[in-house]
């Protein structure tokens, strides 16, 4: 009887160990569970904190880089400022002078001031929509025209030339080899030097 008695308590244990053992399963689990966020978040860590010094390590060259650029820039912008008044009609006339040979209009409408007065040796004045459109036509028509000796002096925005030249122009039907004396203005407008007046004579024989 007592052996009876024994074998239910033993198959009550076995039922009891049975219950428990899920829960220890489920404490398994989410003990992983809490493992698995914890190294989620120490890879967000990490992964911030390498943005982070990325970041950083990267300002040093950004800086570097508006440093040399700003050392290059300088020199270039100082050069275009120290231009001497001599240089610039160089380059003003070179390039008025080649319009007018070729009848640009296109670039003497840029180079050329809309206040320009221009008087020819012949006395012949014209505005600047006249003295344009008397190349369009072929009223007049420059075949060479090179400058010589020249003065310049500079006044702020203002850039006065005395010099000579010779042309070689047909004007009004006429062909004409001449030597000039002239007198002229640059003035500069929005960043850029245009000519304002033009008056020239004949040299004298």
């Amino acid at each position: 009887m007592i052996q009876d008695s024994q074998a239910p308590c033993s198959a009550g244990s076995r039922r009891s160990e049975l219950v428990q053992r899920p829960a220890a399963v489920g404490s398994s689990l989410r003990a992983t569970e809490l493992e698995e966020k914890a190294e989620n978040v120490a890879k967000a860590k990490a992964y911030t904190n390498n943005s982070r010094e990325n970041s950083q390590m990267r300002q040093p060259h950004l800086v570097i880089i508006a440093i040399t650029f700003a050392a290059l820039w300088a020199p270039i912008q100082a050069k275009a400022q120290d231009q001497s008044p001599a240089s610039v009609v160089i380059d003003l006339h070179a390039r008025r002078f080649r319009a007018m040979t070729e009848a640009d209009v296109t670039t003497l409408d840029k180079l050329l001031s809309g206040d320009l007065v221009y008087t020819h040796a012949s006395g012949w004045r014209q505005g600047k929509s006249e003295f344009l459109d008397s190349l369009r036509s072929g009223e007049l028509a420059y075949h060479s025209f090179a400058s010589g000796s020249f003065q310049a002096k500079l006044y702020g925005d203002t850039l006065l030339v005395n010099g000579r030249a010779s042309a070689k122009v047909r004007s009004k039907g006429e062909e004409l080899n001449v030597e000039l004396l002239y007198l002229e203005v640059y003035v500069k407008q929005e960043g850029r030097w245009q000519l304002a007046a033009w008056e020239s004579t004949r040299v004298a024989p």
